[in-house]
């Protein structure tokens, strides 16, 4: 190690201030993927439930009370907050948060639904996960456990059902699907050429946009499908009748809602 001015800094060219160099960006770069991949929490159920059957997912419900500490804090820090956990949930779950703070202010209407939810899936009590089929269907209920993701993660796949051959790729809609109103099955996936609004549904803060395969609410990221494959886009305002978005991380677009051939005639 070099001195200068009498303080100890060490020299540029020294092994061990390239080693600090290299650690430190290495660092960076594990902090910008992880931040990228940070999980969106659903607080409105309604929204979280149009996302579950739209994509054929499986909603993962959590009852807990984020400023009470305890085994709801432990199991966010050594499990939501993983990078493993937040890669497999991107891929097959909606995340949906039910919160009974001590401290944090909810509105009422927001403590009403949170009450409702936890009588009807009997979550009384903090921290429970309640997993549900993209029907609504309860297939799986656990607490709090040591180990990290990877026992979630392992639990979730065997309540769910999901193939060995599913597990890299991301959930599609299946043509056995059973619609919850109708009972009509659904086609064969389309394909997408080009990134289309389809629909806009909901009022205020709680809108949804339907972007190609993917319902998305305002600040959320997801992929979309896109020719033969999928592209990451964050819907980052949702207008009267457009969205805008930002595309792999680039620059903002606006996407206008679409109109068919027919009805633009008919105006």
């Amino acid at each position: 190690m070099k001195r200068k001015g009498g303080h100890g800094v060490l020299a540029p060219n020294s092994d061990k201030y390239i080693g600090m160099r290299k650690a430190l960006f290495l660092a960076l770069a594990l902090s910008l993927a992880y931040g990228a991949r940070a999980a969106y929490w659903h607080t409105d159920f309604g929204q979280a439930q149009v996302k579950t059957y739209g994509e054929n997912r499986i909603m993962l419900v959590y009852f807990t009370s984020s400023d009470r500490g305890g085994l709801c804090e432990r199991l966010r820090q050594e499990v939501f907050s993983t990078y493993e956990f937040q890669v497999f949930a991107d891929r097959h779950l909606v995340l949906m948060e039910v919160d009974f703070p001590r401290w944090k202010q909810l509105h009422h209407s927001q403590i009403k639904a949170n009450r409702d939810l936890a009588d009807k899936y009997q979550a009384h009590g903090w921290p429970i996960i309640v997993l549900l089929n993209n029907r609504g269907e309860a297939i799986g209920r656990m607490g709090y456990k040591e180990g990290g993701p990877d026992g979630y993660i392992k639990a979730i796949e065997q309540a769910a059902n999901l193939k060995e051959k599913d597990k890299d790729k991301p959930a599609a809609p299946s043509s056995e699907a059973t619609a919850p109103f109708s009972g009509a099955r659904t086609g064969p996936a389309p394909k997408y050429t080009s990134l289309t609004l389809k629909s806009i549904s909901g009022t205020g803060t709680k809108r949804l946009a339907l972007i190609n395969n993917a319902t998305l609410s305002a600040g959320e990221t997801g992929k979309v499908r896109l020719g033969a494959g999928e592209v990451k886009i964050r819907c980052e305002e949702i207008r009267e009748a457009s969205v805008i978005v930002t595309v792999e991380g680039k620059g903002k677009r606006e996407l206008r809602l679409f109109t068919p051939p027919e009805t633009a005639k008919a105006r």
